[in-house]
């Protein structure tokens, strides 16, 4: 009669056991693709945009500790010739930095937290002093090369076509930044060239034909639309 009873606790112990592997083993799994599909998008994100900001990267922390503890690890390669690149680890030098053509960007991270499932498989019952200790944190890497050419940078002659064209639109203005004058100006249709800051290649608010910028559009309140350019190059 005893045997009977511990042999039934033994089977509905292993039941439970059995079933607590079956879901925490299926939310596990679902935990690892979450990783993995926020990292690929924010390395991907970076890969297009050219920049990895400030904001983003916090809000990847964010949605990356809703899954536990993890170590990461951010790498920043700035290419100087042909398979020479200068590597940058510190976030001080990574953070909204303007990244070039062929640089490139990788993101590794690694979970210090025992997940649960760990706990379950590392059980007594399953665990014997003579193995090694199953270890199913998650680790995951990402690289991706940049692509300088992303799909909101544009060039200055599109700038300077966009001013011209938007002479006769009274609801849009448009805001450009240049490396001389970082605070930029608003051309509300006015017309661009008629001043010398404007037509001298050092003028503060000359645009270069062959810079790059980086292009913004916002749609205001009052259905106004204001266009931002940032030259990054």
């Amino acid at each position: 009669m005893i045997d009977r009873m511990i042999a039934d606790i033994v089977f509905i112990l292993s039941f439970v056991v059995v079933i607590a592997l079956l879901v925490f083993g299926a939310k596990y799994y679902q935990d690892q693709q979450n990783v993995r599909d926020i990292t690929f998008s924010l390395v991907q994100h970076v890969s297009t945009s050219g920049t990895l900001t400030t904001k983003d990267y916090n809000a990847y922390r964010r949605d990356l500790n809703k899954f536990g503890e993890f170590d990461v690890v951010v790498k920043f390669s700035k290419r100087l010739d042909d398979d020479i690149y200068d590597h940058f680890f510190n976030l001080a030098d990574i953070l909204d930095r303007r990244m070039d053509n062929n640089d490139e960007i990788s993101v590794s991270i690694r979970q210090l937290n025992e997940p649960f499932i760990g706990k379950l498989l590392n059980m007594p019952i399953f665990f014997n002093r003579n193995q090694k200790r199953v270890d199913p944190g998650i680790e995951v890497l990402y690289s991706a090369p940049i692509d300088a050419r992303s799909k909101d940078i544009v060039d200055g002659y599109d700038v300077i076509a966009d001013i011209k064209n938007n002479l006769t639109t009274p609801n849009v203005s448009i805001f450009v930044s240049t490396k001389l004058n970082l605070s930029g100006k608003v051309y509300s249709n006015e017309v661009y060239g008629d001043t010398t800051d404007e037509t001298q290649p050092f003028g503060d608010n000359y645009i270069h034909p062959a810079g790059e910028f980086r292009k913004e559009k916002i749609l205001n309140g009052d259905n106004s639309v204001t266009i931002n350019y940032y030259q990054v190059y």
